[in-house]
């Protein structure tokens, strides 16, 4: 987690070093980092991985009760950057624990419904819709933090108390890039594995205590860096990590969600605040999200940013969805997915 000493707000970490780009969603400069998890000096390697994960025993962990408090970062699923670094990344237990499992949220398995899950991304940018998101949304809607904010414990606190699970937000480059901007830390096709290794590894090591990471950074969704080789690189060490990832692409072909590098991932469905839909639209693409799981059994819709017209739809659409549906967290829609299809092989 990164905090601004004594701050009480979220702060972007500075402005824009430059307006060539036409779409900017990201802080420039940073500040001098003042956190116990996290360093100014970004890590310098790969994110170690040991002890091993069984990647087919993954779905094995008991759910905690829906609108359960998600708990703390746990010292026990960290490790140090480097041999004496005070920047700390997700790793798998000595136990096996692993954090997707310790921090995820609450839902029931026993529900037989159709599930539908959203996850918002942009949280941490501003503190007052941040906090509003989280004390009006239900639960089981997950938040994805931007690396590019600095985080203060209260928020995260408060994130935790309500019973939201939380992912990082990955800069990644777009499919427009050189009109959009995914930030000085973004992983780039033209970069090579270690300076995108280094750039996967300071977004991993912002805060503490997610379950995943996605591609899903404000209006961006990393398409052409998804579409690259190196994405690989990227597969393999979340799943090493014990996390999750979300795709933000609609309609791409993933990877084996059964395989080793993909311990649980699953693509986004539908964009519901995509071209700068208004209410109306926004109330339109919750009831296709709605009619997708209908059709499929589950959904996932994503939501760019946490305005406040998507707040109150979403809290209204929530407190009035159809009984044949239920809420679920990201976390649990996704190892659903991959517990189906490694019970199929």
């Amino acid at each position: 987690m990164i905090l601004g000493a004594g701050a009480g707000t979220l702060q972007i970490l500075g402005p824009p070093a430059q307006a060539k780009l036409h779409t900017a969603i990201h802080p420039h400069a940073a500040p001098a980092l003042a956190d116990p998890h996290t360093t100014a000096k970004p890590p310098a390697g790969p994110v170690k991985t040991e002890p091993a994960l069984a990647p087919r025993g993954i779905a094995a962990t008991t759910p905690r009760p829906p609108n359960a408090a998600i708990p703390p970062p746990d010292d026990d699923l960290l490790i140090a950057a480097e041999p004496g670094s005070a920047t700390r990344l997700p790793r798998i237990g000595a136990d096996g624990r692993i954090p997707l499992h310790v921090y995820a949220a609450g839902w029931d398995p026993s529900d037989g419904r159709k599930k539908i899950a959203v996850l918002v991304a942009d949280i941490g940018l501003s503190i007052q819709l941040s906090a509003d998101a989280t004390d009006r949304l239900p639960a089981a809607m997950s938040f994805a933090i931007s690396p590019y904010a600095v985080q203060n414990q209260a928020l995260l606190a408060r994130i935790r108390a309500a019973g939201h699970e939380t992912l990082v937000s990955l800069p990644m480059e777009p499919a427009i890039f050189g009109l959009a901007d995914a930030g000085p830390r973004a992983l780039l096709t033209s970069g090579s594995r270690d300076s995108n290794a280094i750039h996967l590894n300071w977004a991993l090591s912002r805060f503490a205590g997610y379950v995943g990471v996605t591609g899903a950074l404000g209006p961006l969704r990393g398409e052409r860096f998804a579409a690259s080789t190196q994405m690989g690189d990227v597969l393999a060490t979340t799943a090493g990590a014990g996390l999750l990832y979300i795709d933000p692409r609609i309609g791409v072909a993933k990877a084996d969600p059964a395989a080793e590098t993909a311990l649980a991932q699953r693509n986004v469905d539908l964009v519901l605040d995509s071209n700068g839909a208004d209410a109306r639209e926004i109330d339109q693409r919750l009831m296709q999200l709605e009619a997708i799981a209908r059709r499929n059994g589950a959904a996932l819709g994503l939501v760019g940013a946490a305005t406040p017209v998507m707040i109150e739809r979403l809290a209204t659409w929530a407190s009035r969805l159809t009984t044949d549906l239920i809420r679920v967290p990201v976390s649990a829609i996704t190892l659903a997915q991959r517990a189906a299809i490694v019970a199929a092989k």
